[in-house]
């Protein structure tokens, strides 16, 4: 009848020797060790009846579990930089006919003569700005050789003593000459060679005039030479050899003339002397007198002689000769020695007779 509950039906019952055998033949699960207690070592038994692990398989633990599979790396590897830049495409350049000819491309063809152009363009402007400079060195070395740019005038400011022939030649300048070729250094130099000339300026005007000026030395001392005398400036130079010297020159003896243009030897500290002068001293000495030791002495025309010495403490000695000579009478005294300026001597007209 429908509603009503099936029957239950029961297990047989096993008799106990079938329950032995059913539990060796099937035997309950081991429980699991709490945690913190020590797995027990498996017996003999047990190991002997595991079945061996397969043939390259991971060893199982003890405790049966299998290990967890390796995880898989993560961090990817670098691939090493190259700093070689990659190689262009290749293009095939070539290739070859059915009847075995080379064919070019036509790109690579025009390429080859675009190249082959431009070339030939750098060549022509390389050889067109070679010819320009070489045109240009050859014009202006033309017009530096040509009369535009050539001496035409030349202005020379004759001296006292110099005409103006005499500077032009030592000069070494000419008209017609071009004006690059004008030396200005070398022409001053052969104008200060002149006895008379102290100093020398050359300056170039251009188109084409050179001017020159000198200026003159002015003599200072004469030198008794021959039937004349020479005539000696402020520096010991011979300026020139003349019949009659001029008013105000004082003369110098004891030292050897030399020819105009050279220099006077033992000249020099006569000349110094001549220039220490006082000017209410100066008219009154005939001449001035170096001996062989280089010491100095003046003669005054009134016949006495002032020894001078050596040109240490010139200026002193120079006080003591103007206020010797301004208290004496002429003729009054052979001797005034000044060599110890602080304490110069005497010596009477009398003594010397």
């Amino acid at each position: 009848m429908t509603g009503q509950t099936p029957p239950t039906t029961r297990p047989p019952r096993l008799k106990p020797d079938e329950v032995a055998a059913a539990k060796r033949r099937d035997p309950p699960p081991k429980a699991r060790p709490a945690k913190g207690t020590p797995p027990k070592a498996a017996s003999t038994e047990d190991a002997s009846a595991k079945p061996p692990p397969p043939k390259g398989a991971a060893p199982t633990p003890a405790s049966g579990r299998r290990p967890p599979p390796p995880k898989a790396a993560t961090a990817k590897a670098v691939k090493p930089v190259s700093s070689r830049r990659p190689a262009p495409p290749k293009v095939p350049a070539s290739r070859r006919s059915t009847d075995g000819r080379v064919v070019v491309d036509s790109r690579l063809r025009a390429r080859r003569v675009e190249v082959r152009i431009d070339e030939g363009r750098r060549r022509l402007r390389r050889i067109a700005w070679a010819a320009g400079v070489a045109a240009t060195l050859v014009l202006l070395a033309g017009l530096t050789q040509s009369p535009l740019l050539s001496v035409r005038h030349l202005r020379v400011a004759p001296t006292a003593h110099t005409s103006a022939a005499e500077l032009q030649a030592a000069a070494g300048i000419h008209t017609g000459r071009p004006m690059l070729d004008v030396d200005a250094a070398a022409a001053v130099a052969g104008l200060r060679r002149l006895p008379w000339v102290r100093t020398a300026t050359v300056h170039r005007e251009w188109p084409a005039t050179v001017r020159i000026t000198v200026t003159e030395r002015h003599p200072v001392a004469q030198i008794s030479h021959g039937k004349g005398w020479l005539l000696v400036d402020v520096h010991g130079r011979a300026l020139a050899q003349v019949a009659s010297p001029p008013a105000g020159l004082v003369r110098l003896v004891g030292v050897a003339p030399a020819t105009p243009g050279r220099q006077v030897a033992r000249s020099t500290a006569a000349i110094r002397l001549t220039r220490a002068l006082p000017a209410s001293v100066k008219p009154d000495v005939a001449w001035i007198a170096v001996d062989r030791s280089g010491a100095l002495a003046l003669r005054i025309r009134s016949g006495g002689k002032v020894v001078v010495g050596s040109l240490a403490e010139l200026d002193a000695k120079m006080v003591a000769v103007a206020t010797m000579l301004g208290h004496l009478q002429p003729h009054s005294f052979c001797t005034v020695d000044v060599q110890v300026p602080n304490a110069p001597t005497l010596t009477r007209a009398s003594a010397c007779a």
